[in-house]
């Protein structure tokens, strides 16, 4: 069966993230950039769910003052809350290649006004996904999969069908699976070209891998 997510998104009625969910997955941040840029103003909770130590979003609240919204976080870390009169372009380093961050600001300078420009940007293959369906919904983005993004604001984006990207980290977490209990798995609908790393070094370590019945 096909699994489809259909979301309308005309109206907006709050630009609020309820912090039950937030604290619940750290990528619910996500929707930080979004509602800055369309409603100028949002609020959540820093987010939770994630069991691999300290992973602040300071990263994101540097850029989206850099692009002139007024974000309220304090030392205490519980809630972030953002407004702004319009996003503006801005040249923005960060100083490690965040994730989230790069996510975050991609959108946020979808909708900017003038250009962006954002360096040490992460380059994962979810990074290049997100900005191909951005450039699809009318954005304007340069530099995909690499250190340095370069986005140039648009008034509006529209709505697109998409093809999510299968998640390259729970098919690795599966082979490893495979490979540490001396036993075998079938990954189906498997994005080959993002497991390469991984599947590069498995081999190195001795796994036999198939890949469409080819060793």
């Amino acid at each position: 069966k096909r699994k489809l997510v259909r979301v309308r998104a005309a109206n907006i009625t709050s630009t609020a993230a309820p912090a039950d969910l937030v604290g619940k997955m750290r990528a619910s941040f996500l929707v930080a950039g979004p509602l800055l840029a369309r409603c100028g103003e949002m609020s959540a909770s820093t987010p939770g769910g994630c069991q691999l130590g300290a992973r602040p979003v300071d990263v994101d609240v540097r850029g989206f003052r850099q692009m002139g919204a007024q974000i309220s976080f304090p030392e205490s870390g519980e809630l972030v809350a953002g407004q702004t009169s319009g996003l503006r372009g801005a040249g923005i380093y960060m100083d490690y290649p965040s994730h989230t961050g790069t996510e975050n600001l991609l959108m946020a300078a979808s909708l900017a006004a003038g250009r962006t420009t954002i360096v040490h940007a992460a380059c994962e293959p979810e990074i290049v996904f997100l900005g191909n369906m951005l450039i699809r919904m009318g954005a304007r983005i340069k530099g995909l999969g690499t250190p340095t993004i370069t986005v140039d604001g648009v008034d509006r984006l529209h709505g697109v069908s998409e093809h999510i990207l299968p998640d390259r980290l729970e098919a690795g977490t599966y082979a490893i699976g495979a490979i540490a209990t001396g036993g075998e798995v079938t990954l189906e609908d498997v994005d080959v070209s993002a497991m390469l790393p991984l599947t590069a070094k498995l081999r190195e370590a001795g796994a036999r891998i198939w890949i469409d019945g080819n060793d």
